[in-house]
């Protein structure tokens, strides 16, 4: 039997290969899409099982706030009421204390006395007498019509109760330019409460409240 040469391939069988070879290359091109979009997702954890992933975060990791440093105390400085004035930090008796407009004032005696009721509302008993200084080292003449004095004590530093005698003589009503003025000041203070004492020293509304502080013997 003769051999039949094959047939040369027509132009329709040469689309139909060039078809089949080119869904081929697309079907490839998928699965590696499918594959890439699967691993950009997801990358396994080694011994996790087949089919698992970790998300990967690129978020950094918080860092824990630190505690607020503690804030520096401010250095004492004079204070101010509710009313504006200022009062000065306390000083010690022995301390001279200059003010304003060349005012300097000091607690230049501290005395036990027996208090000695003059007119209601005071009581006798034991007592404290102050002494108290002012010298005006200004040009003019300074008025001390609102002058006030004030004492108190003990850890609370409970007001002292003023009276008169003995030896009561309040500052005058001004002093002269260059010129200095006493005051003796008398308070009812219990004879075994004066580890603490305060002397509180107002010239006018217009000047710094000062404060003399100490124990007082005796």
């Amino acid at each position: 039997m003769d051999e039949q040469t094959p047939a040369p391939a027509t132009p329709a069988s040469r689309r139909t290969t060039l078809l089949w070879v080119i869904g081929g290359v697309a079907v490839i091109l998928v699965g590696a899409l499918v594959w890439f979009l699967v691993a950009s997702n997801g990358v396994a954890e080694p011994g996790a099982e087949a089919g698992e992933t970790t998300t990967v975060s690129d978020a950094p990791t918080p860092i824990p706030a630190t505690a607020t440093p503690t804030a520096v105390p401010p250095m004492e400085t004079p204070s101010v009421d509710e009313f504006g004035r200022a009062t000065a930090v306390p000083v010690p008796f022995e301390e001279p204390m200059p003010i304003e407009n060349g005012i300097t004032i000091a607690v230049t005696g501290l005395e036990s006395v027996e208090g000695e009721a003059q007119i209601p509302g005071e009581v006798s008993g034991p007592a404290i007498r102050v002494t108290v200084d002012l010298r005006n080292d200004s040009a003019e003449t300074i008025s001390l019509r609102q002058t006030i004095v004030n004492l108190y004590y003990g850890d609370s530093l409970t007001a002292g109760n003023p009276i008169l005698q003995p030896g009561g003589a309040p500052l005058p009503e001004e002093v002269a330019a260059g010129a200095s003025a006493t005051g003796v000041y008398v308070f009812s203070v219990p004879a075994d409460d004066r580890e603490r004492v305060r002397v509180e020293i107002d010239v006018d509304i217009d000047q710094t409240i000062v404060l003399f502080e100490g124990p007082v013997v005796g």
